[in-house]
C-alpha cells in the first residue's frame, strides 16, 4: 500500500529556534493554551533500555542529563518563549 501525501513536502525555513519564535511572533501569536501529556507506561522502561542509556526514558539522576521528556520540554519552552502561560500539575 502507498500513501499518498495530501499537500507536498515543504522544505523547513527554520534554522534556530530564535528563527521559530519569531515567525510565531509575527504571524501574530501573542500567547497559547499548550496541553502536554507524558506517557507513564511501562514502555518507557523498555524504550529507555534500546534508546537511553538502559534507563527509563523518565530517569531523574543527579549530575544525568536530561531525559527525553525534559529535552522536548525544554526545546518547546524556549520556542514559546514568552507566549506560553505554565502550570505544572504533579501526579
Amino acid at each position: 500500500m502507498t500513501l499518498t501525501p495530501l499537500a507536498p513536502a515543504q522544505e523547513d525555513e527554520y534554522r534556530t529556534l530564535d528563527d521559530c519564535s519569531d515567525a510565531l511572533r509575527k504571524a501574530g501569536l501573542e500567547s497559547s493554551n499548550l496541553i502536554v501529556g507524558i506517557d507513564y507506561t511501562k514502555s518507557n522502561e523498555y524504550t529507555g533500555k534500546r534508546s537511553f542509556g538502559g534507563k527509563s526514558l523518565h530517569f531523574i539522576g543527579y549530575n544525568s542529563p536530561p531525559n527525553p521528556y525534559q529535552k522536548v520540554l525544554e526545546v518547546m519552552g524556549r520556542t514559546l518563549g514568552t507566549r506560553a502561560i505554565v502550570l505544572l500539575i504533579h501526579s
